[in-house]
């Protein structure tokens, strides 16, 4: 697959993984006992149990309700319309001091809990073109079991739908993309999901180290 810089990153789904955990089905049971889910149901859309999540899959999401009970909601992922057209097709919401996507009222954030997540390997060449290796690679945070992803949600015809926070990636692995989906230290979680916070001055949170291995 070739094409101008940036086709091939756009036209390759990174997927998630999950894993069945305590730590999921609690999530998973939250989520599951909601009315949402049985509307997504009706729409074709099951709530993921475990396994691989792509672009369009319904997962339990951890966010803060009108109540203010932090609790997981079942949200699909991808935004219809992005908050930039063109960028992305919804599944990431770019955070940089330079674009203003991730300020836009409508969005709210939220947190996804998943195992690993995997990402193919982009080749670029000296004419800007690019294509896929064919290898993937999957990420997870360093010595742990799970890790959180911090997203943004919004409601869609009454429903819910997300996308991950991205951002540049490290010198070491622009060869998977130019930006990369954002991970959260566990103790940072509730932080992000606050909607009393800033986003702006969660822009600052620690980064969490990744390993990585060809899938």
């Amino acid at each position: 697959m070739t094409g101008p810089a940036g086709q091939a990153e756009r036209n390759q789904t990174l997927k998630l993984h999950v894993d069945q955990s305590e730590e999921y089905e609690s999530l998973y049971t939250k989520a599951a006992g909601k009315k949402l889910t049985w509307d997504w149901l009706v729409a074709g859309f099951p709530l993921l149990t475990a396994g691989d999540a792509a672009p369009g899959s319904l997962l339990p999401v951890l966010a803060v309700s009108r109540a203010g009970v932090t609790t997981a909601f079942p949200m699909r992922w991808g935004l219809t319309y992005p908050p930039v057209p063109g960028r992305d097709p919804g599944r990431f919401v770019i955070m940089t001091s330079a674009d203003k996507a991730f300020r836009r009222p409508e969005l709210h954030r939220c947190a996804v809990l998943v195992s690993w997540y995997s990402r193919p390997e982009i080749l670029r060449s000296g004419d800007g073109t690019e294509k896929t290796s064919g290898r993937s690679y999957l990420f997870q945070a360093a010595g742990e079991e799970t890790m959180w992803l911090p997203g943004f949600y919004r409601m869609e015809k009454g429903l819910p739908v997300f996308a991950l926070a991205s951002m540049k990636s490290a010198p070491g692995l622009q060869r998977f993309g130019a930006y990369a989906p954002v991970v959260l230290a566990r103790r940072d979680v509730s932080a992000w999901i606050d909607p009393a916070a800033r986003t702006e001055a969660l822009l600052s949170l620690p980064a969490v180290g990744l390993v990585w291995e060809a899938a």
